[in-house]
């Protein structure tokens, strides 16, 4: 397997500017400048488990050119991306970004032209014979285990932490890996697939069947699974509430160790079903509980603030196998580490939002902002080389960005520099 292009692509055609095009302009004084919103990158891979070229496309998450070099994000991977990438991707990006899920990288695999039944494992049809000519489940699994995963891992910073996505035929393959390749992802979810747990492999074993068996040879993995069927299929099929039932029902022993498991039927017809199921499956593997504390409970108890974040961070990172990390800042949100060391400061705990704000620098150390909460709060502690000294790193990595705000970075640190020179001249004598 070898990378032969890798290709920036632009997402939302809608910027195209069409005066520039040659339409007229209504008001010609206007002036109007153009530039696209790159939303992914594409590569192609030369694959020799599928014998063919694939295309490969990665979103990575906001914060990932501002992090530490030793931060590594889970993977979101999505079959049938040129039906869900965008909104998988947009999905991944807002739960992340208002704290109800980590951040991650989003892989997404487009199908070959007529290939997407490849993906289905060969299932015996209601008269006993194998249907699915062009099944290559097996090949699939190959290219993910000894190509796309290698390659990912030596690109970027990935946590041993994935998640599937599939919808109907490339759903059949998300369970098929569930039990093939018990170790290749965490997280399955299998949406608009209601008929598919009880499908029969050639040697008379059901998918639900596989499954099982192999929860029995491992019932401590930490696995999670979301399967949903349209309301529409629902209300035609009577065959899916007894498979539903079915896999609920063997599935149970397991529900006190390791799995995570969650079966529903989603109102909608079909494709139309996907928004919710996937929020829904999101909800599931990320329980909006434990991942949007009110930041104001650290403030409690007797230990530090920083403690007790870190407490609870610790633990999300030790039940889902990576380093879990706190937002450094939020859209209009004082859950984060920014909120957190601003109401230190309020309540005059100097030193500990001098801690936090810290942290805030040793998480996201390309991120500006830190460095200028960190360098007020310094200054407020009478701090005042460490505070411009701060405050000038934080102007040196706006301007080596070229941050669209720089201007306010750059007012900042004159008001830093002006406050502390002030500070001096009244000083006695």
């Amino acid at each position: 397997m070898r990378v032969k292009i890798l290709i920036s692509f632009t997402a939302f055609a809608a910027f195209v500017n069409p005066w520039a095009q040659g339409a007229p302009n209504p008001d010609a004084s206007t002036q109007t400048r153009v530039s696209p919103i790159v939303f992914a990158e594409r590569h192609i891979l030369e694959s020799k488990a599928l014998g063919e070229n694939r295309h490969v496309d990665v979103r990575l998450p906001a914060s990932y050119r501002q992090s530490a070099p030793s931060r590594a994000y889970p993977v979101v991977f999505v079959l049938d991306s040129e039906l869900l990438f965008e909104t998988v991707a947009g999905i991944v990006g807002h739960l992340s970004s208002v704290g109800r899920m980590p951040e991650a990288i989003v892989v997404g695999i487009p199908n070959n032209t007529g290939d997407r039944l490849g993906l289905s494992p060969q299932f015996l049809d209601k008269d006993g014979n194998p249907r699915g000519s062009r099944s290559r489940e097996d090949r699939y699994l190959r290219f993910f285990q000894d190509e796309l995963l290698p390659f990912l891992d030596s690109k970027f910073r990935t946590a041993e932490f994935r998640i599937l996505f599939g919808v109907s035929p490339t759903a059949a393959f998300t369970l098929h890996a569930f039990w093939r390749a018990p170790d290749l992802f965490q997280a399955h979810v299998a949406m608009v697939a209601g008929s598919i747990p009880g499908k029969v492999y050639p040697k008379d074993e059901t998918l639900i069947d596989a499954i099982e068996t192999s929860l029995s040879r491992n019932p401590d993995r930490k696995v999670w699974l979301y399967l949903s069927s349209a309301e529409s299929n629902f209300q035609t099929s009577s065959e899916i509430a007894t498979h539903f039932e079915n896999l609920e029902r063997r599935l149970r022993p397991y529900l006190s160790r390791g799995l995570s498991l969650k079966t529903e039927v989603v109102p909608g017809a079909a494709y139309a079903t996907v928004l919710p199921a996937l929020t829904s499956a999101l909800n599931l593997i990320f329980p909006p509980e434990d991942w949007d504390p009110s930041y104001v409970s650290f403030l409690e108890g007797e230990k530090a603030a920083l403690a007790n974040l870190d407490a609870h961070f610790a633990g999300l990172s030790s039940r889902y196998g990576f380093a879990v990390v706190p937002l450094g800042d939020r859209f209009f949100n004082v859950n984060c580490l920014r909120g957190l060391g601003s109401r230190l400061r309020r309540q005059e705990r100097t030193e500990e939002a001098i801690q936090v704000f810290r942290r805030w620098v040793e998480l996201y150390p390309l991120a500006p902002r830190p460095y200028f909460h960190l360098a007020y709060a310094l200054e407020a502690n009478e701090q005042s080389q460490q505070a411009l000294a701060t405050g000038s790193k934080g102007l040196e990595i706006a301007r080596e960005a070229a941050a669209p705000d720089l201007d306010k970075y750059e007012s900042h640190f004159h008001r830093l520099e002006e406050s502390i020179l002030a500070q001096r001249d009244d000083a006695p004598r």
